[in-house]
């Protein structure tokens, strides 16, 4: 019950009106783009490190086998989802690393735009919620997840994490999720 109480007082519990609902949708839009347009010189950018061995050489079938093995260079990481991203980029763009380099961006700006999204409904401040996601979005910090092939496996990850949590706080929102 604490949970909940802290829920409506971070303003979980509060319904967006249309205007609400169509800043959302616009600051989200411009976050896509904004982290596009900030990480943009990634497309030019070669591959690296392990790349070389992620770079059109992961195919469905690979992919699939790694749902009951494990995937990551030796590392022993369990990462079936991060293998079919590659597998869906060998079947778009073959050994083009720029077009796996697309797909990192797009995962970043998607990344950023959910961050948004909890973020406006933990706090059901507009303005607070883009300005953290839009610091998120462009922070240097961030330069290996944009940048480096390899290393997408954090972006999927904060993808369905952030999308979870959101559809969560949607639902509980509500009245659709039980008691925590």
């Amino acid at each position: 019950m604490r949970l909940v109480a802290l829920g409506r007082l971070l303003g979980a519990g509060q319904q967006a009106d249309s205007a609400d609902r169509a800043g959302l949708i616009a600051g989200a839009g411009a976050l896509l783009l904004l982290t596009f347009v900030a990480w943009y010189p990634a497309l030019q950018t070669q591959m690296v490190s392990d790349d070389f061995a992620l770079v059109g050489r992961i195919d469905f079938s690979d992919a699939l086998r790694y749902f009951r093995e494990t995937f990551g260079f030796g590392r022993n990481e369990y990462r079936p989802l991060t293998a079919v991203s590659f597998a869906v980029d060998n079947w778009l763009w073959s050994d083009n690393a720029a077009g796996y380099h697309l797909t990192n961006l797009l995962l970043h700006g998607a990344t950023s735009a959910l961050l948004f999204l909890v973020l406006h409904a933990l706090t059901a401040d507009l303005a607070l919620a883009f300005t953290a996601a839009f610091v998120f979005a462009i922070h240097p910090v961030n330069h290996s997840r944009a940048t480096w092939i390899s290393a997408r496996d954090a972006l999927v990850c904060a993808v369905f994490l952030l999308a979870a949590i959101w559809l969560h706080l949607r639902a509980r929102r509500r009245g659709r999720a039980g008691d925590w």
